[in-house]
This record gives C-alpha cells, structure tokens and sequence, in this order.
C-alpha cells in the first residue's frame, strides 16, 4: 500500500480528468436520454386540434418553455462615445434577458425595436399567430452540446395543427 503523500497527490493528480470525464460521459448520457424522453412525451401527449393553453400547462407540468424568437426584444445598449449625426452608430443591443420570446399568443403584439435593436437582423416576415418552440438539452461534452427543437403550429382557432421534432443538431463553442 502507498503510503508516502507526494506520490498519492501525484497519483491523485493522472487520475482526476478521467475521473472528471467518466462523470461527464454519465450526465451526459443521462441528458440525451432526458431529451429524447420529452420528445416522445411531447409526441404523444400534444396533438393536433389541442388549444394553445392546453399545450401551455402540459409543457409547465413537465418543466419546458415555449419560446419564439421573433418576440425578443432586446435592451437597446447606448454608445460609449456616440456620433451626434447618425445615433445609431456604434450602439448594441443586449440579447440576453429571453423573457420576451417566452409563451407567445396569439394576437400579441410584436414589439417595438428601438436603439441598436433596431438594426438587429430579425426576421421581417413576423406573424400574428406564432408557432411554440421547445428546445431540449442533450447530450454534451466540454466544447459541443446537441439540442433537440420542438416546434408546435397552430391554427387561426389558436389549435396544434402540427408538432414537428427535428433531430438533435450539435452546436460548439
């Protein structure tokens, strides 16, 4: 038995990362499991003709968020120093507070860019009646994660008239 302390820290040291990596692979199995789970949940339990308050209190229950992005509104971000002739010019926009984009109904209003928002590239064709998206986590390791995205249609009637679940895509640092 070792017993020396120099050598169990160094033996200690060569161990970690494969320590480190056997619990990642773990969690991420257990992430992809998860998500593929959801989406079969989400398969069976939401279906066409379903209201959209319906669908909205399933999704809770279960501990998922609908989104859509064309409802991200963003925080206009003011130029350090700005130019007096074009106020535009060298502002942002801070993207990352989601809570717009959160549960959309139908009939919301889209909401209003200003400041540096204004001249993000977001999608021009927006609609009245948007469709829900849910995306769940899957699998993932230190640099790439994959994603699987739920995307649910709806009627004028504000009823599923299609639930689409693409394959998990792989997005990396």
């Amino acid at each position: 038995m070792i017993k020396h302390p120099v050598v169990i820290l160094a033996i200690t040291l060569l161990l970690l990362p494969f320590v480190g990596f056997a619990i990642m692979e773990g969690i991420s199995k257990y992430e992809e499991v998860d998500a593929a789970g959801k989406a079969r949940w989400i398969g069976s339990n939401i279906v066409p003709g379903m209201k959209r308050v319906d669908v909205y209190g399933l999704l809770r229950s279960k501990g998922l968020v609908a989104y859509n992005d064309m409802y991200e509104k963003g925080v206009p971000v003011p130029a350090a120093d700005p130019d007096p002739k074009n106020p535009l010019v060298g502002t942002g926009c801070d993207m990352r507070d989601h809570s717009s984009t959160m549960w959309p109904f139908k009939n919301e209003p889209i909401p209003k860019l200003e400041g540096g928002c204004a001249d993000e590239s977001l999608p021009k064709n927006r609609v009245i009646n948007p469709a829900a998206n849910v995306e769940l986590g899957g699998a993932s390791n230190f640099i790439c994660g994959w994603t699987t995205l739920v995307k649910i249609n709806f009627s004028n009637e504000d009823r599923v008239t299609k639930i689409q679940i693409d394959k998990p895509q792989v997005t990396c640092l």
